[in-house]
């Protein structure tokens, strides 16, 4: 509930000229594209000047709001985006009372494919889980530098992938679901205590998902999952029970010794001798291997595109 000052003040702003202008224009432009061979967008952009920084923000969930349309905002820098993702995420929950997960942030790599070095793992794990989130079209709202938004993709159905949601009752074979872990990022460590930890004790699976505020796990019978149950990282005691769970990746881009090996004879212009682990770099050999035709838009269909400062991005 929006307190009736606030409410009043987000209203006016709603109902300025100008801000109505922009509505009808979208509106406008949107409708045309449908018109036009292939779709395309008109040409053409709209403007709005003289905001702070806040209030762009505000403006950026108010256009998810009133335009019923996935919104792409692109900033200047990983940096702008990060300072910016906790008061969107308020101002999109506020406006629309619905989850701010949907309010997603893709970030760019920010290291150079040249230099044979992996991105960041934090880096890493937000852009898996972001892919994520827009394949599956959870993303109302997502927030990405310029720099990611000029990276070239895998089509929608790979990103579909990354994720797996188990629930008691459901076939798992443990095999394959270690496999699917270690494919996404996830370590082998006992006890597992941080996210991005798994461990295997029989028919017992633990597993620390990320944006979860504590780890999963599974117990199972035969093929059969049977129970899924929070556990405190720091006793190792199981909680509450669960009615889902969910692997989330820890990367983009799922990998299998395979892989490895493969990208490992690329770089080095020979068969491995013995075998391959995940080396620095590994991540950007995979488009010699694999397409990677797609873009930020083809993951966000009928997407508004608003720039943060366009001259500076």
């Amino acid at each position: 509930m929006i307190i009736p000052v606030v409410e009043q003040a987000i209203r006016r702003l709603e109902e300025h000229a100008s801000l109505q202008a922009v509505w009808r224009g979208l509106e406008l432009q949107a409708r045309l594209s449908g018109e036009r061979p292939g779709g395309g967008p008109p040409p053409g952009e709209l403007t709005l000047a003289g905001l702070t920084d806040t209030a762009k923000l505000l403006v950026a969930a108010l256009a998810a709001r009133a335009l019923a349309r996935p919104v792409l905002l692109l900033t200047r820098s990983n940096r702008t985006a990060e300072k910016a993702l906790p008061p969107l995420r308020f101002f999109f929950q506020l406006l629309t009372g619905r989850d701010p997960a949907a309010v997603v942030f893709l970030p760019a790599l920010e290291v150079s494919p040249y230099r044979r070095l992996s991105p960041h793992p934090e880096i890493a794990e937000a852009r898996g889980v972001a892919l994520w989130r827009l394949a599956m079209g959870e993303a109302e709202l997502v927030l990405c530098p310029a720099a990611a938004a000029l990276g070239r993709l895998r089509d929608r159905d790979s990103y579909r992938r990354l994720a797996r949601t188990l629930r008691a009752g459901d076939t798992v074979l443990l095999d394959e679901l270690v496999a699917t872990l270690e494919s996404v990022g996830y370590e082998r460590r006992e006890p597992v205590e941080m996210p991005g930890e798994f461990s295997v004790r029989g028919g017992i699976v633990d597993f620390f998902s990320p944006e979860s505020a504590r780890p999963a796990r599974l117990e199972l019978f035969g093929d059969r999952l049977e129970e899924l149950r929070e556990f405190d990282p720091s006793t190792q005691l199981s909680a509450f029970p669960l009615t889902a769970a969910r692997i989330l990746p820890l990367r983009e881009f799922p990998a299998t010794p395979e892989v490895w090996e493969q990208l490992w004879a690329l770089r080095e212009g020979r068969a491995a001798e013995g075998v391959v682990h995940p080396f620095p770099g590994w991540e950007f050999l995979l488009p010699l291997v694999e397409g990677f035709g797609a873009t930020v838009l083809d993951l966000l269909p009928r997407a508004v595109l608003l720039e943060d400062e366009p001259e500076g991005l």
